[in-house]
């Protein structure tokens, strides 16, 4: 019985598929500092890293409104956007049950789709999974267990062209466990304490959570922040987007983001959670008119 380590499966919108064959926490909620309206201010990922082309959108999982997706196709270039879907992170894909990820996004007519999975890090350096990434204008990360992205994809070519499309323009989005990887400073599980590995490094300077009000993992990443003081984090409600771009950074959707930094909560005890900035689903503002939650 062979094992293939690489599939790539592609469909063609215009015709259809082609198919290769968690518990509630209970911690209480903390007190919030603030809530953020449609102008206020929230982190900017231009304050933390060199100036980039294109987008990053975080989503937090659960099912993801028309607003989201859309967002994503307009940025992926819609009708001439080549799409790559990577399922890793979900255990069905090892059995070549793919026809799912490829489904999720049927009604948009990209130019193409197709599947990038590997069984191994070995061959995430191959040339052919270098290229296949270098040709997309969107990648998508779908959900499951952060754990097996980072074990397969964490500093490998996989990572580096990821990061490579945004600086070149594109945008690559992520929901639940494809949010996860987006920080180098993991939340790889934990009830109300983390447990940390290493992740992508999309989002220098930061650490994500998701599902993060439905689940009540307010505790959660206010430890992991207080763990490493020197970053911001980012718990994202389900059904909402925050999308990193080059001239603004936006919250959408139908939840909030919660931003967490220890330098805003100096006081607080090594017990106690910080109290996060909450941002609504509507916030857009320009990058340049940011006030950092660093300073």
């Amino acid at each position: 019985l062979a094992v293939f380590s690489c599939f790539f499966l592609a469909f063609d919108p215009s015709r259809g598929l082609e198919s290769a064959t968690k518990a509630t926490d209970s911690a209480p909620r903390p007190q919030m500092s603030k809530t953020i309206q449609t102008t206020s201010v929230m982190t900017s990922l231009e304050t933390q890293q060199e100036k980039r082309l294109g987008t990053l959108m975080l989503c937090g999982g659960g099912k993801l409104p028309e607003e989201i997706r859309s967002r994503f196709f307009s940025l992926g270039g819609a009708g001439n956007g080549s799409l790559v879907v990577i399922p890793s992170a979900s255990p069905s894909s090892d059995h070549s049950d793919h026809a799912k990820f490829l489904r999720y996004w049927q009604n948009y007519s990209w130019k193409n789709v197709k599947i990038l999975h590997i069984l191994n890090r070995h061959d995430a350096q191959g040339d052919d999974v270098v290229q296949l990434l270098k040709s997309a204008t969107a990648i998508w990360i779908a959900g499951g267990d952060q754990n097996r992205l980072a074990s397969r994809y964490q500093g490998t070519s996989v990572e580096s062209e990821i990061a490579g499309l945004i600086g070149r323009g594109g945008v690559v989005g992520g929901t639940s466990a494809g949010s996860a990887i987006a920080s180098s400073v993991m939340i790889a599980g934990g009830q109300h304490l983390p447990t940390i590995k290493y992740g992508f490094n999309l989002l220098p300077n930061a650490i994500v959570d998701q599902h993060f009000s439905q689940r009540n993992r307010y505790s959660r990443l206010s430890s992991a922040v207080q763990n490493f003081p020197e970053r911001v984090g980012y718990g994202i409600d389900e059904g909402t987007a925050v999308l990193f771009g080059p001239e603004k950074t936006e919250v959408i959707g139908r939840g909030n983001v919660y931003i967490y930094h220890s330098k805003k909560s100096p006081s607080v005890s090594a017990n106690a959670d910080l109290a996060p900035t909450v941002v609504s689903a509507g916030t857009s503002i320009a990058n340049s008119e940011l006030i950092t939650l660093t300073e």
